[in-house]
């Protein structure tokens, strides 16, 4: 498929929430229970959406709904949908819906899923949901809807997949090594390849307001700290220089 992508599971017809039936066209079903188009009363639009239906015979386990394969770089796509979820009375514990990625799959099963974002059973409305994409691998194959078998009925719906207009991409993964007393050193991941120039903080407390030092890296793998404190934590973070606030996520380490 090509971004912009659209789906409202309209078609094919679908099935009573508890009755296997079929999803759309280049969507895939696994897991110990398969997701199917439902007809349902209260769907965000139309008459249809996609439910994660699990039996009370089956509280355990997972259910997959893969999406369909883009031609876009998923990194560089955004994901939009509405969510709602139903509690059923078969026991005191409820189920997670995720939407993360696999990137490989495995001879049928989703044994590389990874999350990006968990949503809870308590969506007793429909809500819509948008999640950037920015730091799905690039070894990334399908974007997947897992949904845990406890108690819960989940529904999706008007889903739509865009491309995004961004022009500076965040880092990504960004690593420790090499920690001695007074030195240690950095290395992260770029969803842009042809960024050449990053910002490093680091500082000893986890706001960078104390003993902050600002280094410009022209490299991304083995930038070397040096003049630390022996038995100190630091914390660190990276940003790439076209931005003022991408910020990576925070590391610490004690020398």
């Amino acid at each position: 498929a090509d971004a912009p992508y659209t789906q409202d599971f309209e078609s094919p017809e679908g099935t009573a929430y508890d009755t296997q039936g079929p999803l759309p066209d280049c969507w895939d079903g696994r897991g110990d229970v398969a997701p199917h188009n439902t007809v349902f009363a209260n769907s965000h639009g139309g008459s249809q959406s996609l439910s994660f239906y699990h039996p009370p015979a089956i509280v355990t386990g997972y259910a997959y709904a893969l999406l369909p394969e883009f031609s876009n770089p998923l990194h560089q796509l955004q994901i939009s949908f509405c969510l709602s979820a139903e509690k059923q009375n078969w026991g005191s514990a409820f189920g997670t819906i995720a939407l993360g990625y696999i990137t490989d799959e495995d001879n049928g099963n989703c044994n590389t899923f990874t999350a990006i974002e968990t949503y809870e059973y308590t969506l007793s409305s429909w809500e819509q949901r948008t999640t950037m994409l920015w730091f799905v691998p690039t070894t990334a194959q399908r974007l997947v809807f897992r949904t845990e078998g406890k108690n819960t009925i989940f529904y999706v719906d008007d889903l739509e997949v865009s491309a995004t207009s961004i022009d500076c991409y965040p880092v990504s993964n960004l690593s420790v090594d090499n920690v001695t007393t007074t030195s240690a050193s950095l290395d992260w991941e770029l969803l842009d390849e042809s960024q050449t120039e990053w910002n490093v903080q680091v500082a000893t407390n986890a706001d960078f307001t104390e003993n902050l030092t600002s280094y410009v890296a022209d490299i991304h793998e083995n930038f070397a700290l040096g003049n630390l404190s022996p038995s100190t934590r630091y914390y660190v973070r990276v940003k790439p220089s076209c931005s003022e606030t991408l910020w990576s996520s925070t590391l610490d380490f004690l020398t």
